[in-house]
């Protein structure tokens, strides 16, 4: 398949309607409307006459010869696809629909169909639809679930907006011919809810619709016989019916104050040349007795919409929708947006303009943006398997280790270093050798703290988020600005909350964002429990502790060597016995706490330096760090780009 010249085909094959829309790979236009001169929605019907001649739409059950002989099947889309008699219309109908595209040059080769399907089929009927398209003479066919297309068509056509989808709920009702499917979009991911048998469809109104005027007409008998005669008439006047709905319930206003009239016409088979009238005026009145009629179970069809509507409330309480997208034909019927407020009044109700068309443009959008997901998969595979990734984290690393070790430095000098020194100064602690051991004992106290650990934590997430996470976004960016993928579904951000919890509690889920999978946790958890090992040795004992203590004890000995060397005969003399005696306190109030603190930041990079060289000395700790944290972007990466494809249009 050559994707440059791909057509895209959105293929809504509908239970009761059927609708098809293009786009190309390239473009970034909405999906045209195809008009196959039946109309741009058609009735999902189709006959094979006695000479073999096939036959979709309207036409296909409306030519008398279907009375004289041949087959024909309207509203034959299910998932019993094993059986023939669902087998045998959808080969004949997709094939015809196929051909009218080649011939009437709509569309040329290559094509992919992307062709609908209730969200409550499984996997396994989705198989075998697809298998059985293909036969019908479609080469590439992918299925795709019609909540998911009318969610995208909604984004596209710019119904909800992506700070609507941060952190919201959406309930999608898609009302069909046949069936009312419920699925739940949170956090973009599609669940669909099933509380049992569901065959609420708006062609049982227009059953209803059918069986109120039938009653009614002058010519009901002749009427009946004629339907007995030839089955098909009352699937054409079943048909009136619908249309004389949606004219209804598109222009309610419009009928408060005068009849809705539609007269069929009906040739009769055993005597051609007499016609047959099937006349349908309704009043607002006669909608209203009409919407009264039990259709199922007993219930009126908004009894039962209603019902299942409060089965749906019961089965999500605990992810209540901020927001219920209504979609398919039927949703125009005033009465559902009234019992949806009913029942979900606190949330916001969006249905688009045409919505008979919406899965059918939506089709055609999730064609068009899996292709540039698989390619940009591709590439992202292709970019995380070179050098690249490994020369980012290691040329970042050392901007890493000088952060740990200023941060870890700033909070040494903060909680233990000069508190010695005021313990010092008050003769809390007498001697300089007390000093020295004070210091030691707070510096390992610290180096096991949760303070300590929180830091370091709190270093490797700021790192990660600054430095990591703003270069592989210019790297990322031009592949992004590419594949018209708004940048931002890639971003990744480390939770430190989540995170914190994650490792004191061992159990690494929810480290990162939900654009990425809790099982990277474990590649961080771990690295990161390196690195505090690392630094809690090296602030225990060792290079790092020696160099801590011994500069300030050294600073505090040479402090009161100048001011003492004449008295005892010598500096060396001096230093030793300073070391270990009891300074008078007029001696202490030589060195303020002033000058010990400038002492200390002059020779701040002396220590961090200190910290930095030990921690480039433990290789094991840096090289899982960096090992990892590799792990951590290629994984999240590639998990992040296969959900945006509910993200972006």
């Amino acid at each position: 398949m050559n994707n440059n010249e791909l057509q895209i085909i959105g293929f809504d094959l509908g239970h009761g309607e059927t609708s098809l829309t293009i786009t190309e790979k390239q473009t970034i236009n909405e999906p045209r409307l195809l008009d196959l001169g039946i109309r741009k929605n058609f009735i999902t019907a189709v006959s094979k006459l006695p000479d073999g001649k096939i036959l979709i739409g309207e036409d296909a059950i409306k030519d008398t010869r279907l009375c004289f002989g041949g087959k024909a099947w309207l509203a034959f889309k299910n998932n019993r696809l094993n059986e023939i008699t669902t087998r045998e219309p959808i080969l004949l109908f997709v094939r015809e629909i196929y051909n009218i595209l080649i011939d009437k040059h709509l569309a040329r080769e290559p094509l992919h169909f992307v062709v609908g399907c209730p969200s409550g089929w499984s996997l396994l009927a989705r198989e075998q639809y697809a298998t059985l398209l293909k036969e019908s003479g479609l080469s590439s066919v992918k299925i795709v679930a019609e909540s998911r297309a009318a969610f995208l068509e909604a984004k596209d056509s710019c119904q909800i907006s992506n700070h609507d989808i941060e952190g919201n709920v959406f309930l999608i009702i898609d009302i069909g011919s046949s069936t009312t499917d419920f699925t739940l979009v949170s956090k973009l991911k599609e669940q669909y809810v099933d509380f049992g048998h569901n065959s609420l469809g708006g062609s049982l109104i227009d059953k209803a619709i059918l069986t109120y005027t039938l009653e009614y007409n002058k010519d009901k008998e002749q009427l009946k016989k004629l339907f007995s005669i030839c089955p098909f008439y009352q699937k054409c006047v079943e048909l009136e019916c619908r249309r004389i709905k949606e004219e209804f319930f598109s222009k309610e206003k419009d009928y408060q104050d005068k009849p809705l009239k539609k007269v069929i016409t009906l040739i009769d088979p055993d005597d051609p040349e007499e016609d047959i009238s099937f006349k349908i005026i309704l009043k607002p009145e006669d909608i209203q007795a009409i919407a009264e009629i039990p259709v199922v179970e007993h219930l009126t069809w908004m009894q039962a919409f209603e019902k299942e509507l409060i089965l749906v409330k019961e089965k999500i309480a605990d992810t209540l929708p901020q927001f219920i997208l209504l979609t398919g034909g039927a949703s125009r019927m005033g009465f559902v947006l009234e019992i949806c407020i009913k029942i979900f009044p606190n949330a916001e109700i969006r249905k688009g303009t045409e919505p008979e068309f919406s899965i059918a443009r939506g089709l055609a959008l999730a064609g068009r943006i899996d292709i540039k997901i698989d390619e940009f998969l591709k590439e992202i595979d292709h970019l995380l398997g070179s050098n690249w990734l490994k020369e980012l984290v290691e040329s970042s690393k050392e901007e890493l280790l000088y952060k740990l070790s200023k941060n870890l430095v700033e909070e040494i000098e903060k909680d233990v270093l000069l508190p010695s020194f005021k313990k010092w100064k008050k003769s809390q602690l007498v001697s300089l050798i007390d000093v020295e051991n004070y210091i030691k004992k707070q510096t390992y106290e610290y180096a096991q703290s949760d303070n300590t650990r929180k830091l370091i934590e709190e270093t490797i997430v700021g790192w990660f988020n600054t430095t990591l996470k703003g270069k592989l976004e210019e790297k990322l960016n031009p592949l992004c600005n590419k594949y018209g993928i708004h940048y931002s579904s890639f971003q990744m951000k480390l939770n430190i909350e989540a995170w914190k919890a994650g490792i004191d509690q061992r159990n690494m889920k929810g480290l990162l964002t939900e654009q990425v999978g809790g099982n990277i946790v474990e590649y961080i958890g771990a690295a990161t429990a390196l690195i505090v090992g690392a630094i809690t040795g090296i602030l225990s004992g060792g290079a790092g502790v020696a160099l801590i203590v011994q500069g300030p004890i050294g600073w505090l000995i040479g402090a009161v060597v100048g001011a003492m060397a004449g008295y005892f005969g010598g500096i060396e003399v001096t230093k030793q016995y300073i070391k270990e005696a009891d300074i008078y306190s007029f001696i202490r109030a030589f060195i303020s706490e002033e000058n010990f603190r400038e002492k200390i930041n002059n020779n701040q990079a002396t220590f961090i330096e200190g910290i930095i060289s030990s921690l480039r000395q433990n290789n094991v700790a840096l090289e899982e760090l960096t090992v990892n944290i590799r792990n951590i972007l290629h994984i999240s990466l590639m998990q992040a780009a296969k959900k945006v494809s509910l993200e972006i249009s």
